[in-house]
């Protein structure tokens, strides 16, 4: 029995050193792995070895039939040393082993259903998760283990189990982890198959973000394939990673569009991911679930903008429900366009506001192509909360982190709105507004440049559409303030709409700078508008 112990971690000695992983994995053609897997499926007991009175030749070392708990944990943790960072051929080798994912599936359900409190049974659950945590990072298996219904259920059912007396937090985390590297995979049919799967993993992965409630130092930010294997093997910072993972996994999922769908279908969850952007206390849970809302909004609103999503009668909008499919679409694009509003007006996190922005603008500038467009876009979407939404734009165009790309989108949404007379007052009325359009007017590099030439022209139209009310409002009686009283008396706007006009331009056609001076000529009427109101 004791030699028994020692061989056991002689070979779990060879299994590190990275160049006897593949030889031990076909050691024999096989006949190493097969006895592994042949002694895990024998009894076991908590007591010290127990000799067979006789050999039986259908046992591999024909020498153990009842053995202790310590060797069995030996040989999982055999398993898992020997797929740990192990080259690509020697991990599809020990997935495609006829035997050793079953029997790894039933010892975990068997573990799982027994409710066995002993800290080895907790232990070897947790080697169990970590050995298909190491194979999903294998890309060349991971279209095989999404479609192996048995694996996807039993690593739903380690990552939702919330006993921490039958489950470790790490068991967790490293079961959702697995489920996240399958969804990072390079096909969208992976993604398609693990949501399809009947084992509930979105329901799974809602009730994690939902539900834990630890935190801790926040993980890398890069990828889950990048950071898996590593963060497998170490034994700290456990601590809120199974709710990060969960975001990271719902991030990695929106990626493909069918995923992205099924997961729009679930109001409440696109309603968590929002919250959990806002409040939550781990930075890189935030982002994740910011992210997670970005893509939700590539996917469903993009598809949908220009094919007549308005009747909702194609695209992705006509697969989000049976039945009233119009309405279904339309409650999913209001929930999504409500949480980026919310995420952006209400994050005091630069990185979140940025990554929610770019999902916001995304869903919105295709469709903002002329003013009518844009209002109707926005009374289909925004619950007549047109305050919330003139704040997010404004916040998104006054983050210093903001690109240059995402400024000149700000600008056009900014200008159609300016031609529909309807959003001149809550325009004006805006004082972030104002303030977004201050800063475009000098913005320094040649893209944002445009910008300015843009805003302008909003300014224009909304000096120009309210003239006439302008002098009906003088006459209705003193101290009534006029939108050119407004637009003068912004601290910095006439400022640098003059700084506007001297600024140079960086473009070198023809064709651009006749524009440019366009712009100028309509910015210095302005200016001759507004000085009078000083």
């Amino acid at each position: 029995a004791p030699a028994t112990r020692y061989s056991l971690l002689v070979l779990r000695s060879f299994a590190k050193i990275q160049s006897l992983k593949p030889v031990l994995v076909q050691w024999g053609n096989g006949r190493l792995l097969s006895t592994i897997v042949s002694l895990l499926q024998l009894p076991h007991t908590a007591g010290k070895e127990n000799l067979p009175s006789s050999s039986s030749p259908t046992t591999p070392v024909g020498a153990l039939s009842l053995f202790s708990s310590e060797t069995y944990s030996l040989l999982l943790s055999l398993l898992k040393d020997l797929t740990f960072r192990s080259a690509d051929p020697a991990k599809i080798s020990l997935f495609h082993h006829p035997h050793l994912i079953p029997t790894l599936i039933s010892l975990a359900g068997a573990a799982l259903s027994s409710r066995n409190v002993a800290s080895e049974n907790k232990k070897n659950l947790e080697t169990v998760s970590a050995i298909f945590w190491n194979l999903a990072v294998c890309s060349p298996l991971q279209s095989a283990m999404a479609q192996a219904t048995s694996l996807v259920n039993s690593l739903v059912s380690l990552a939702g189990t919330t006993d921490a007396v039958i489950v470790s937090k790490r068991t967790q985390s490293n079961a959702l982890s697995a489920i996240g590297n399958l969804a990072t995979a390079d096909s969208d049919d992976v993604r398609q198959a693990l949501i399809q799967q009947r084992s509930g993993v979105l329901d799974m992965l809602r009730s994690v973000l939902e539900n834990d409630s630890t935190t801790g130092a926040a993980a890398s930010t890069k990828g889950v394939a990048r950071g898996a294997e590593g963060a497998a093997a170490r034994s700290s910072n456990t601590a809120g990673s199974a709710k990060r993972r969960a975001a990271r996994t719902i991030r990695c999922l929106t990626d493909g569009r069918e995923s992205a769908i099924e997961i729009g279908k679930r109001l409440a969850m696109v309603t968590m991911l929002g919250t959990v952007a806002v409040s939550d206390e781990d930075g890189e849970t935030r982002l994740q679930c910011a992210e997670a809302l970005g893509g939700l909004a590539r996917h469903i609103f993009i598809e949908d903008n220009g094919r007549n999503s308005d009747r909702g009668t194609t695209s992705a909008a006509a697969t989000l429900g049976q039945g009233d499919v119009v309405a279904k679409a339309l409650a999913t694009r209001r929930e999504i366009f409500k949480q980026l509003l919310k995420t952006i007006n209400d994050s005091t996190n630069d990185t979140v506001v940025e990554i929610s922005s770019r999902g916001l603008l995304a869903a919105l500038v295709p469709v903002a192509t002329t003013p009518a467009a844009t209002t109707r876009w926005l009374e289909r979407h925004a619950d007549d909360d047109t305050s919330s939404f003139l704040h997010a734009i404004s916040k998104s165009s006054l983050l210093s982190q903001s690109t240059p790309v995402t400024r000149e989108q700000c600008s056009r949404v900014f200008r159609s709105l300016s031609g529909s007379r309807c959003h001149h007052k809550a325009l004006v009325s805006n004082a972030s507004v104002l303030d977004a359009l201050s800063f475009l007017l000098v913005s320094q590099d040649d893209t944002t440049r445009r910008l300015a030439a843009q805003t302008v022209g909003a300014m224009v139209e909304c000096g120009s559409e309210d003239n006439d009310d302008d002098d009906d409002e003088r006459g209705n009686g003193e101290g009534v303030t006029t939108t050119r009283g407004v637009l003068a008396a912004h601290e910095t706007l006439l400022t640098n709409l003059v700084e506007f006009v001297l600024l140079e331009s960086g473009t070198t056609t023809t064709r651009g700078r006749e524009t440019r001076m366009e712009d100028k000529e309509k910015a210095k009427g302005v200016i001759l508008t507004l000085v009078p109101e000083l």
